[in-house]
C-alpha cells in the first residue's frame, strides 16, 4: 500500500470484497470503518439460526464460510470501536461527511482539504472523488 489509511465505508461491500478475496482479514487491522448502517446491523450471536441478511445474500448456502467471514468482520469492527477507528450512522440519520471528518481527525488524518464537503450530501462517488488523496477507500 501507499501508506494511506484504509477506509471501509460499506458493510455489504466489505463482505463482498472478502468473499472475492480482494480484502483479507489482516487488511482489517488498523483500518477505519464508517458504514452506512447502524451498529445494530452487526449484531449476531454465533448461536443464532439466522445470520445478518447481508451475510446471507453474499454467501448464500455457504453458511460455514459466511459465519467465519462475518465473525472476522464483526471482531475487527468491535476492536476498531474500542480503538476509536469506527463510527456508525445514528438511528434516524443518514451518513454524513462531518461525522466522517470527525473520525478521520481523531485518527490523525488532516481533513482541512475536505472540510467543504461537510455540507455535501454523503454518497460513495463523492467520498471516492473527494477523499481518495487522503485514504484508500474500499
Amino acid at each position: 500500500m501507499d501508506g494511506k489509511m484504509r477506509l471501509f465505508p460499506s458493510f455489504s461491500g466489505l463482505l463482498n470484497l472478502m468473499k472475492t478475496g480482494s480484502v483479507k482479514e489482516e487488511d482489517l487491522k488498523d483500518a477505519l470503518f464508517y458504514f452506512g448502517c447502524t451498529i445494530g446491523h452487526l449484531r449476531y450471536s454465533p448461536d443464532d439460526a439466522m445470520l445478518n441478511q447481508d451475510v446471507q445474500i453474499t454467501f448464500g448456502e455457504d453458511e460455514e464460510r459466511a459465519k467465519r467471514v462475518y465473525d472476522a468482520v464483526r471482531n475487527a469492527v468491535h476492536e476498531a470501536v474500542f480503538d476509536e477507528r469506527a463510527i456508525f450512522r445514528l438511528r434516524m440519520t443518514r451518513p454524513n461527511f462531518k461525522r466522517l471528518n470527525e473520525l478521520l481527525s481523531a485518527n490523525g488524518v488532516d481533513t482541512s482539504t475536505v472540510r467543504d464537503l461537510e455540507e455535501t450530501e454523503y454518497s460513495f462517488p463523492t467520498l471516492k472523488k473527494g477523499y481518495s488523496h487522503l485514504l484508500n477507500i474500499f
